[in-house]
């Protein structure tokens, strides 16, 4: 047998994805298919969107808390190795959750119920029944921000950069708490930390605290930072932008969105770019070095 025909056989095996919310389970799926792979969807019950369940080979929706019932279910399909894609709303998490026998094992083992713990445990319960969590980016070929300034037209000011430099230094500082990933700052005040409400909501609310007003240092717009916690697991989580960021951006004032550069997906890139020059929003890549610095181009 060749190595061709050897690794056509490994690609041919079915791929599960437990998939939430938003564009990203539509893109890990189209590159997954592109790829050959047949592709079994586990969809989260009011999360998932229709377009992903038709396009998988085969789908099945799941309730939340489902953990035991979506590996029987990806298992019994012939699964292997599994990707966790798309968002989960939090709020739903607090009114919806219905745990089975898998989800009751993960909490016994929670030491507390911070994001990265819990999906951590999530991941190893999986993994303990033989189904190796891929990371995302695998089928994502280049859906994350560069390095650098990405738009043509919009640049960071010296004052925005220094907010960058900040921002970056207090999620750094927050990873610990795990609060969230994102940021809002105005000529180096924070004005809003992401917490259950999400990014566009936490923009949303910096907005109306402080996009209005004379600032004394001439900080005219808002600085988002946005990355992923340090030791936080990119197979399960990673920092995501969008459209839809650059709408909520632009209604609140934002002259700057700051992300961690090769760590956050890219939604729509040209759609998004787009929209952030029309806003006159500039869009930053910052490469993290993880010893606690950063820097960007």
């Amino acid at each position: 047998m060749t190595d061709g025909h050897a690794q056509r056989e490994v690609s041919l095996r079915p791929l599960g994805v437990v998939a939430g919310n938003g564009s990203l389970p539509q893109m890990v799926l189209k590159g997954a298919l592109r790829e050959d792979r047949r592709v079994v969807v586990a969809g989260l019950r009011g999360e998932v969107h229709d377009e992903v369940l038709q396009m998988a080979n085969e789908a099945q929706e799941f309730a939340l808390g489902s953990l035991a019932a979506i590996i029987d279910f990806l298992k019994s399909k012939g699964c292997e190795e599994v990707i966790f894609i798309g968002g989960v709303s939090k709020a739903r998490l607090f009114n919806h959750l219905k745990l089975d026998r898998g989800a009751l094992k993960v909490l016994w083992r929670l030491r507390s119920f911070q994001d990265d713990h819990g999906l951590r445990m999530v991941a190893g319960l999986f993994e303990e029944a033989g189904l190796k969590v891929l990371d995302a980016r695998l089928y994502l070929q280049d859906a994350t921000v560069p390095v650098g300034v990405v738009t043509a037209k919009s640049k960071p000011n010296r004052t925005e950069k220094k907010d960058i430099q900040l921002g970056f230094e207090l999620l750094r500082q927050l990873s610990p708490v795990d609060v969230g990933q994102t940021l809002v700052l105005r000529g180096g005040v924070i004005l809003a930390v992401e917490a259950i409400e999400g990014t566009n909501a936490c923009i949303a609310r910096a907005g109306e605290l402080g996009s209005h007003g004379k600032h004394p240092l001439g900080a005219n717009g808002l600085v988002v930072v946005k990355g992923t916690k340090s030791g936080q697991d990119v197979r399960l989580d990673l920092p995501t932008i969008g459209p839809q960021t650059i709408e909520a951006a632009r209604a609140a004032g934002v002259t700057v969105l700051a992300v961690e550069a090769e760590r956050t997906l890219f939604v729509k890139p040209q759609k998004t770019i787009q929209l952030c020059e029309e806003a006159q929003i500039a869009l930053v890549g910052v490469k993290i070095l993880r010893e606690g610095g950063a820097a960007h181009d």
